[in-house]
């Protein structure tokens, strides 16, 4: 008769799906309420830069003006705040939702309140969704449920994020829409599976680059990061990658080159558009760049014709054929987002916003010079690793060691690296700016999948590997860290927010008092409805001062 084995047996990581679901769950529910309970403390006139200028585009978006630009062009954020607006003004919430309403305002400045918490609660409903696409992410990258609610855990306890859902910035869109969604898209574009499918999500992919390009020139970075995956992918595919059948594949290649065609039309045709009404607008640069841009892309499929069969020759018109997709993806946000616009806007003003968006991604020369003339880029860049030190010290150290995990697909190791890669260069990239806090999301987002997906492997390492005491230990240490990284996220987050710009205090600075009167940055509407109102900046300060007595009124 065998003995009964006593031995423990390895918990296998499914028995704990159902506890992080809810787990993940709970930290949804507590970023809200902890994003919720900030702003009702903070005074509405915190950080009014990009909080009073991007509400008072979508208010202009909302009455078919065309905002002005400064260094971002921020068309789906402003779009979507639009948007957000018009619902909430249909369902009762908000009785301004245009600049003719604003204007009819007895007095305007009770109304930016109330607009400027309506901008929060957008921005916190924007994180809640980045956090889920994240989590989808990981998901298909591991397919493991464990690693998607451990990146619902960790991006929760992201000061970087959370910042973000207290503002009205673009950048939150711009990593959402690049790091996450494009390369989601690029990811499933790059597995096995009918090409038809694979070519659609490659497309996609290219397109929410260009939407995250829409939304901050920086975001352009991120349609190199996915073609640089569509190279790792096919290098680390492997023996067992699948091949064409036939030589009957290859010639269906040029058919499979309509997408990037069609969308090299449509890029034409908004130019011809734009060139008829708005030249000025658009300057002959940047004309002559995205035609040649669309040219290029829409020609890359042909070389589908050409009958050569080397290995060599194959792989690269592989590489070309996504490289064709991607950029027609990109290119074709362009007159979707002209699409989108027309759709709360008259012609003129959609073409002169999408002109001057336009110009700004095909010749930002001017606009670099001014705002990106920072000389110590090192400096600043050290600044950025001080203020995430472990995740700047201790992320590329996890990558490293997956590295030499043999257990580890090569795939997902590529793709790490690729994550790292993106995060560091980003972070250099935006050194050359002057500001900080708003930036510390384009390295905290990668970094935080890399922890997500690299622990979830290590954890099925030391499942094979581990005595079960070791493994409790090592359970005990990771679950202690993240749940002091997740407790203190509140306390980061409210630090990184009131330490942005000091202006909480009456009465308010000259610079809160120009963004809320007389920037230039506003509509030339908007400033005749102040000054209509208020006078000069004189009078609009003793008005302002008088309304902020009442401490009602502050909060």
């Amino acid at each position: 008769m065998t003995p009964p084995d006593n031995t423990p047996r390895p918990i296998p990581l499914q028995t704990g799906r159902w506890p992080a679901v809810l787990l993940s769950l709970a930290v949804l529910v507590l970023t809200w309420f902890s994003l919720g309970a900030i702003s009702r403390r903070d005074p509405w006139y915190r950080n009014l830069d990009m909080n009073s200028q991007n509400t008072a585009d979508a208010l202009a978006l909302n009455s078919g003006l065309s905002p002005n630009l400064i260094d971002q062009p921020g068309v789906p954020m402003k779009y979507l705040l639009a948007l957000d607006f018009r619902a909430r003004h249909f369902l009762g919430q908000l009785p301004v939702w245009n600049l003719k309403k604003f204007g009819d305002s007895a007095d305007p400045l009770r109304e930016i309140p109330a607009l400027i918490r309506a901008g929060r609660t957008h921005s916190r409903i924007l994180v809640m969704g980045f956090i889920l696409a994240a989590a989808a992410l990981a998901y298909s990258v591991s397919r493991r449920p464990a690693a998607a609610c451990l990146t619902v855990i960790l991006l929760g306890g992201s000061s970087g994020l959370l910042f973000h859902g207290l503002l009205t910035r673009p950048e939150l869109l711009c990593v959402g829409f690049g790091n996450v969604l494009a390369l989601l898209c690029t990811w499933r574009g790059t597995l096995p599976g009918p090409w038809l499918r694979n070519h659609l999500w490659l497309l996609l992919a290219g397109f929410f680059g260009g939407l995250a390009a829409l939304a901050k020139l920086p975001g352009v970075c991120y349609l190199v990061l996915g073609y640089g995956w569509c190279w790792l992918a096919a290098l680390t595919a492997g023996k067992n990658a699948p091949v064409p059948a036939s030589p009957r594949a290859e010639e269906d290649g040029f058919w499979r080159g309509l997408l990037p065609a069609a969308a090299a039309v449509g890029v034409l045709g908004l130019l011809f558009r734009l060139s008829a009404l708005q030249d000025d607008e658009l300057g002959a640069v940047a004309v002559g760049r995205l035609r040649f841009a669309a040219v290029a892309i829409g020609a890359l499929p042909v070389l589908a014709l050409w009958p050569g069969r080397h290995p060599v020759w194959r792989f690269l018109l592989a590489r070309s054929r996504e490289l064709a997709l991607l950029g027609a993806g990109a290119l074709a946000s362009f007159p979707v987002g002209y699409l989108l616009l027309r759709s709360i806007q008259p012609e003129p003003a959609a073409l002169d916003y999408i002109a001057r968006t336009l110009h700004l991604l095909a010749d930002p020369a001017a606009m670099v010079r001014i705002h990106a003339a920072n000389p110590e880029v090192g400096k600043v860049f050290l600044i950025f690793v001080r203020q995430d030190a472990f995740l700047f010290l201790a992320t590329p150290v996890l990558v490293a060691t997956l590295l030499f995990v043999p257990r580890v697909p090569s795939r997902l190791k590529a793709f790490l690296v690729l994550l790292l890669a993106g995060g560091v260069g980003l972070t250099l990239l935006l050194s050359k700016r002057h500001f900080l806090a708003q930036y510390s999301l384009f390295a905290q987002a990668p970094f935080l999948l890399i922890w997500a997906l690299g622990l979830h492997q290590l954890a099925e390492w030391t499942e094979q590997t581990w005595g079960p005491w070791r493994r409790r230990l090592a359970l005990v240490a990771v679950i202690g860290v993240v749940a002091s990284f997740l407790l203190t996220a509140h306390r980061r987050t409210h630090l990184k927010y009131t330490n942005y710009q000091d202006d909480a205090m009456l009465p308010l600075n000259n610079f809160s008092v120009t963004f809320l009167f007389d920037h230039d940055a506003h509509t030339p509407t908007y400033l005749r409805i102040m000054r209509e109102h208020y006078g000069n900046r004189e009078q609009f300060v003793r008005a302002l001062e008088a309304y902020l007595a009442n401490p009602d009124n502050r909060h």
